[in-house]
């Protein structure tokens, strides 16, 4: 499936000097990805066609492929560029393991975890994995919003972590529902979360 371009830039400030993210030459924190609306079906050997579009005053660009079989559409999001250095975090095993840990030791059973800033859901699955009856996650960028998605469903968490594209300041928040040994929580409509968490996890902070 063809559904990113990885890219980087290279200014050249002069005939001698020239500015460069290459992944080749300098360290791999500066590319980032941009996430397609469309995710296209591709094989090895396929041909498709890249259009790269920058605005005026090239602080802006945008990418648009051709090619390949539709495979599915997205709604575009008004952010669509995945920052490179995600990659590095997610990929941090000493980091993941410590956050699991610390997880492992505060969350309880039947606990109501909050995940702020939530990007591929990661954190949020390691609540659910430690015991957490319900997490909501929120991560605002929607291209890793509608990513978390789809990885939580793959990890068959969808009825346990609930994304919500928003920030976190911007949640809204229901009464709390009675507990109810064996039930799921009921989310009343156009709430965020049916109630208070009891337990809070961001990586916001680097």
């Amino acid at each position: 499936v063809c559904n990113a371009v990885a890219f980087w830039y290279e200014a050249e400030l002069d005939d001698e000097m020239t500015l460069s993210t290459d992944p080749s030459i300098s360290p791999a924190t500066r590319q980032a990805v941009f996430m397609l609306p469309v995710e296209r079906l591709v094989s090895a050997g396929d041909a498709i066609s890249l259009t790269t579009t920058f605005s005026e005053g090239g602080e802006k660009v945008s990418f648009e492929v051709s090619g390949g079989v539709v495979a599915l559409e997205h709604p575009p999001p008004g952010k669509q560029v995945v920052q490179r250095w995600h990659f590095g975090m997610l990929n941090d095993t000493q980091r993941n393991e410590a956050f699991y840990a610390a997880l492992r030791n505060q969350v309880r059973g039947g606990d109501h975890v909050l995940d702020i800033g939530a990007g591929t859901g990661l954190l949020g699955m390691m609540a659910a994995k430690s015991g957490a009856a319900q997490v909501t996650c929120c991560e605002k960028a929607a291209p890793l919003a509608r990513a978390a998605e789809e990885i939580v469903t793959a990890n068959g968490l969808e009825g346990i972590v609930r994304i919500v594209p928003k920030l976190s300041s911007a949640l809204t928040v229901g009464p709390t529902p009675a507990f109810i040994p064996g039930a799921e929580f009921l989310v009343a409509p156009g709430r965020d979360m049916a109630g208070k968490a009891d337990v809070m996890g961001a990586e916001i902070v680097d």
